[in-house]
């Protein structure tokens, strides 16, 4: 199952690329003023650097962790909802933040 995760609830955003327990890429960046354009370049480059189409993607895992930006949540939410539509995937879970990076 290949798992793209995303977390912008902190400072330091970030999206992983799993397939099963193997982390095929990782993007790690300090949040800016544009959330969706900074997301969706990272997105873009996490999966180019895997060789992963958006259409390979299995699951969408958005962190639903408290945030002082509300904004950074709603722009992953969205973002996840888009990716789990265009790839045709089977779940978009919302779940909370594992802080242990």
């Amino acid at each position: 199952m290949t798992t793209l995760t995303i977390d912008t609830s902190q400072d330091e955003a970030m999206v992983v690329l799993r397939r099963g327990a193997s982390i095929l890429a990782q993007r790690r960046w300090r949040v800016g003023l544009s959330v969706s354009t900074e997301l969706l370049a990272a997105i873009d480059a996490l999966l180019a650097e895997a060789h992963v189409s958006v259409t390979a993607l299995d699951r969408v895992d958005v962190s639903a962790g408290a945030s002082q930006r509300t904004s950074r949540l709603r722009a992953s939410a969205v973002i996840g909802a888009l990716l789990v539509y265009a790839a045709g995937a089977d779940v978009m879970e919302l779940q909370k933040p594992n802080y242990a990076r």
